[in-house]
């Protein structure tokens, strides 16, 4: 009774532990298959992200380069006529271009924002959209006198006259309100960037991983 007592015992001993030895095989595999799967998913969210990051970078640098095109004008013409001894139809003539210029630029600007307002947050969107709304506004104040006494033939000298006053409103919306919107654009779209510089390098220490 004692060695069949003995014999039940160790091959109930050893029947436990293959079992036990299967059952960690069986969840070792299941825990591969489970990382496995986990880390292509990972990867799939981190390459969609990485897309997304590179498309925001995209209408980010657009987005900046229609900005770009507003100002440089407003700003030649608030800087006034570098042309030395320019006739004062020369003098009109950079006015008015330059004034169309950005007037332009403000409308194309809108639209571009429009296309790619999904790739930004609605905070940075209403602070373009606030830009896009000051400048368009001080353009056209600048601009609209200037077409109508063009279009009306006014004296030449009549038209640098307004040409100058104009010249200072615009200067001051320029330097108090223009810029500054600006300057809180481009601070917006630097934190992006590097928000999304963090997050390609952490889905690059991934890969690596």
């Amino acid at each position: 009774l004692l060695l069949v007592y003995f014999l039940g015992e160790r091959f109930l001993a050893h029947r436990l532990t293959k079992d036990l030895e299967h059952y960690k095989t069986e969840l070792s595999e299941r825990t591969n298959a489970l990382k496995t799967q986990l880390g292509i998913f990972a990867h799939e969210q981190n390459v969609a992200i990485s897309r997304i990051d590179a498309q925001q970078a995209e209408a980010i640098h657009l987005i900046y380069g229609r900005i770009r095109d507003i100002i440089n004008p407003i700003s030649k013409i608030t800087a006034g006529v570098p042309i030395v001894s320019g006739t004062h139809e020369q003098s009109i003539k950079f006015y008015f271009e330059h004034a169309e210029k950005a007037h332009i630029a403000c409308g194309l600007l809108a639209n571009t924002m429009a296309d790619l307002a999904i790739y930004f947050d609605n905070d940075t969107y209403k602070k373009m959209t606030e830009f896009v709304q000051t400048t368009m506004n001080a353009s056209a104040i600048y601009l609209q006198p200037l077409r109508k006494n063009i279009a009306e033939g006014v004296d030449t000298l009549e038209l640098i006259e307004i040409a100058e006053n104009g010249r200072s409103t615009l200067n001051n919306s320029f330097e108090k309100d223009i810029t500054q919107k600006v300057k809180h654009l481009t601070r917006l779209f630097r934190n992006q960037q590097h928000h999304a510089s963090v997050r390609y390098s952490r889905y690059c220490s991934f890969r690596v991983g």
